[in-house]
């Protein structure tokens, strides 16, 4: 099974990935997802703190806590977790910014299921 955490201050965006990773999963189970949710970048360091995830989905910006330093705590106590930013903010200094501090890869907001 694979725990996953979808950070997103905007609830139907969380709504849109965790209904885009359900429809992932074949019909046969041979994946299984363990999906958890977050608000804010201060939520989901707590959560990683107290969970290990395989995938993190990070919205960039977020009130209390962004995206980017989010990434850079998450990363700093767990440097095998997966991240990808999931964001609006479609400027290539935030993208840059992101990705040098912990992203793997950023995917932009809206999310083309057909792709994602």
């Amino acid at each position: 099974m694979k725990k996953i955490l979808i950070v997103d201050d905007n609830e139907n965006n969380r709504i849109l990935l965790r209904a885009a990773l359900e429809e992932y999963v074949p019909e046969e189970g041979s994946v299984s997802f363990d999906i958890d949710e977050a608000a804010n970048g201060t939520e989901a360091v707590d959560m990683c703190a107290l969970k290990k995830y395989d995938l993190v989905f990070m919205d960039i910006m977020m009130p209390e806590m962004d995206g980017i330093e989010a990434t850079k705590r998450i990363r700093g106590e767990d440097p095998k977790v997966l991240i990808i930013a999931v964001s609006a903010v479609d400027d290539a200094a935030h993208q840059k910014e992101i990705l040098q501090n912990g992203a793997e890869d950023y995917i932009p907001k809206p999310v083309n299921i057909d792709i994602f």
